[in-house]
């Protein structure tokens, strides 16, 4: 039985008498109505979607820090356990500076120069140990840290509060820099690091000033040792 309902819509009365029978109807709907039958039904699949995604990142983001704890216990194991490095270690000699505080390691490239990265740890207002810079004798550098360059190097500690502190990109530049003036330096291992060090400087530290010894990149010229 066809007919209209009071809306105007086509509606179809279905009886079937196979099987012991049974009746259905159809209603015609027009794209909107049926998009607003389906909404909530969508709304509740996109939450659940919603919530599982979550849940994966949840996990992956666990899984990140607890790779992170493993690599900085073995970082510190290697380092603690590493011998401090030599004056005459090739690159030390090279640019003509003492590194009594730094160790010598080896991979599988030879030995090289090992640099602790270290990084502010909140919860109990200390800094860690989270990674490693190797600089090889020839000079190439090569970063083991699950941050990247995330991390930095600091001279003269015990003198920071209510000092200036001087803040360069790379550890033999703010090394020379801190032998030269005598004052507390930081070294950030990349320029893209340096307003996030100089925040966490600032915070932790409280520093009377900051003074940031950029690089003269302006003309690209090749670094020298003066």
């Amino acid at each position: 039985i066809a007919h209209e309902n009071p809306g105007g819509c086509p509606v179809i009365h279905f009886r079937t008498f196979a099987r012991g029978g049974g009746e259905s109807t159809w209603v015609y709907k027009s794209s909107k109505q049926r998009d607003s039958d389906q909404r909530p039904f969508r709304s509740a699949l996109e939450i659940r979607k919603a919530e599982k995604e979550k849940q994966k990142r949840d996990k992956l983001d666990t899984f990140r820090e607890l790779k992170k704890e493993e690599n900085r216990k073995w970082y510190f194991s290697q380092w603690t356990q590493a011998p401090s490095a030599p004056d005459s270690f090739p690159y030390l000699a090279k640019k003509g500076v003492s590194a009594p505080d730094l160790k010598v390691m080896t991979d599988r490239k030879g030995q090289f120069l090992a640099i602790p990265m270290y990084e502010y740890n909140s919860s109990n207002d200390s800094i860690e140990l989270v990674g490693i810079e190797r600089i090889y004798g020839e000079g190439s550098e090569k970063l083991t840290a699950p941050g990247g360059k995330k991390g930095f190097y600091l001279f003269g500690t015990s003198s920071i509060r209510n000092n200036k502190v001087l803040l360069a990109e790379g550890w033999t530049k703010a090394k020379i820099i801190h032998e030269l003036t005598g004052l507390p330096t930081m070294c950030s291992f990349g320029a893209g690091g340096i307003k996030r060090d100089v925040t966490m400087l600032i915070k932790y530290n409280k520093p009377s000033s900051i003074l940031i010894c950029a690089d003269n990149d302006a003309h690209n010229q090749p670094e020298s040792n003066n």
